[in-house]
């Protein structure tokens, strides 16, 4: 049975809301590991911190089996 890679998605602190909700302007995915790295990248661009440590920014592991 081949193993299919791993998909992410990812999610922002909605203050208004809130909940994590998808950021304007970034899908909230699936994403491959690359396209997640294209992701936490524009997120950082837009000003969120996008480390371990950054709690506005949750990732998910959405693997469908």
């Amino acid at each position: 049975m081949p193993r299919t890679k791993p998909k992410y998605e990812v999610l922002t602190w909605d203050t208004d809301k809130q909940d994590f909700t998808p950021q304007r302007g970034v899908r909230k995915g699936p994403y491959t590991l690359f396209g997640l790295r294209k992701a936490l990248r524009a997120l950082k661009a837009i000003g969120y911190g996008c480390d371990r440590q950054d709690p506005s920014v949750y990732v998910v592991r959405t693997d469908d089996d």
